[in-house]
């Protein structure tokens, strides 16, 4: 409870809440199974605006988000579109689809109250 006395970071939690009631960011546990990974991160927003999908086939069951992660950034670099995360510091991941140009304005628009948004395949 007491990183909630700090108010940049109730409004950083705050934010990521807003996000994800709306659809444009999912938090998943670090060990989430890869049917439940694909289910909610299709379902985002990003996912339609940037016209990209996840091919099942692409993912390993036994990997984990990270590398999940890489192999979509890798599926997806043609379309400019990575997979990113809000860290909230915890084991669990706050994923969103981002275009890859601007990933360094949210990592800075980030880094300017102390908190953190990088490359999902690095977190």
């Amino acid at each position: 409870m007491e990183e909630f006395e700090d108010s940049n970071y109730m409004r950083w939690i705050s934010l990521v809440s807003i996000l994800e009631k709306n659809n444009y960011v999912c938090e998943r546990d670090w060990k989430d199974e890869k049917e439940d990974f694909i289910y909610f991160v299709e379902n985002l927003v990003g996912m339609k605006k940037y016209n990209v999908h996840i091919d099942p086939d692409w993912l390993n069951e036994d990997d984990f988000i990270p590398q999940w992660c890489q192999i979509l950034d890798d599926k997806w670099k043609s379309q400019g579109v990575c997979m990113a995360d809000f860290d909230i510091g915890s084991d669990s991941y706050v994923l969103f689809p981002c275009k890859t140009a601007d990933l360094k304005l949210l990592q800075d628009y980030a880094a300017q109250i102390g908190e953190r948004i990088d490359f999902a395949k690095d977190s």
